[in-house]
């Protein structure tokens, strides 16, 4: 069978590596999907490669947008490479990939290795994270609101991100500088829309170390600073294994449990 994309490597595109069999074409499992010739109605039999939230699909039904739905048949097992779409009372992915039948054991894996779930890989992603953050600190969340000059009731798409503004008293700063002398603020997307739900989300009383980036918000017409991704927060007790992944230039501190 043909691959379905025509990209240099679409495979590595994919987030979610699953073998699964065709269960119905033009159907989808939610009702926000809209039906087309090339959604379609797939078992999920093995996962190979997913984010945490979606490690235990094996025996689910989930909706699959298909690059073509010529390459597939009802009945038909395939692995497919796809990257999350909407997330609700059912999960929809669209495909980058898909090979009929199952990979091969040698890629299936390293399809496992690549994993975000698997420690090896998160603590060489977690190194790179800190080495690009802006800002690390560790500290406590002292307050929630909502960012100033934002409308939470104004007109929402299906995937917008509800943000939200965090206080974080800090204990100690791992990376950068500090705006105030004792706290920074940080915007968050609230939303479990499937483009954010690996994105944090924080509580009054949440401790731990946060990784920030500065970035302009388009909807607040100003720069502020964010935890938008999956490694921007790691709790009390991952903090211990963290000092040997802050280099040279991650600040003169090492990270503490906060009171």
């Amino acid at each position: 069978m043909p691959s379905s994309s025509q990209g240099e490597d679409p495979q590595q595109e994919s987030t979610f590596t699953f073998v699964g069999t065709v269960k119905n074409l033009h159907a989808a499992t939610m009702a926000a999907v809209p039906v087309t010739e090339s959604t379609a109605i797939v078992t999920v039999e093995e996962v190979l490669q997913a984010p945490p939230m979606l490690a235990d699909l094996a025996g689910s039904d989930i909706t699959v947008e298909l690059s073509s739905a010529r390459q597939v048949r009802e009945g038909q097992q395939a692995t497919f490479f796809t990257t999350g779409w909407m997330y609700g009372t059912s999960i929809a992915v669209r495909e980058v990939d898909l090979v009929e039948g199952r990979v091969g054991a040698e890629r299936a894996g390293e399809l496992a290795a690549l994993s975000p779930a698997t420690p090896e890989n998160r603590t060489v992603r977690l190194q790179q994270r800190i080495a690009e953050a802006d800002l690390a600190v560790v500290g406590m969340v002292s307050v929630i609101k909502f960012p100033e000059g934002y409308d939470p009731y104004g007109s929402v798409s299906e995937h917008a991100p509800k943000w939200r503004e965090a206080t974080i008293e800090v204990q100690s700063v791992q990376k950068g500088d500090l705006p105030q002398e004792d706290r920074v603020t940080a915007i968050f997307a609230a939303s479990d829309d499937i483009r954010w739900y690996r994105t944090p989300t924080f509580q009054v009383g949440q401790k731990g170390l946060f990784l920030l980036d500065r970035r302009e918000i388009p909807e607040l017409e100003r720069e502020e600073y964010v935890a938008l991704d999956p490694l921007d927060y790691q709790p009390p007790q991952q903090l211990a294994s963290i000092p040997g992944l802050v280099g040279s230039d991650g600040g003169s501190e090492e990270p503490t449990e906060p009171a």
